[in-house]
């Protein structure tokens, strides 16, 4: 075969794949929806330990103030903890909203 007759046999249409239904569209839209809502939650995992963290850190800074003084006088540590945290969620939310667009 001649360089042109391999050339209009694969342009031909019979080499041609058949069109794509629209269940399979469909099937392969919800797949790649199912793998985005997969990467959010994983992004958000380690944020979350984080945030776990800092409000276990938190209720232990309340429970020793309240023991003790029986009042919520010296809360700066727990408010400094309490904004870290919110500070922390807030910014999973946002990277996790970055990761998925990519």
């Amino acid at each position: 075969m001649t360089p042109e007759q391999k050339l209009s046999a694969l342009l031909s249409a019979a080499a041609r794949p058949e069109p794509q239904g629209f269940a399979f569209s469909a099937l392969l839209a919800q797949r790649i929806a199912r793998r985005r809502a997969l990467y959010r939650l994983l992004a958000l995992v380690p944020l979350a330990a984080a945030a776990a963290s800092v409000l276990w850190t938190l209720d232990s800074v309340l429970k020793h103030q309240t023991v003790e003084t029986g009042t919520f006088e010296p809360l700066a540590p727990g408010l400094l903890a309490l904004v870290l945290a919110l500070a922390t969620a807030f910014g999973g939310r946002l990277l996790a909203r970055v990761i998925a667009r990519r």
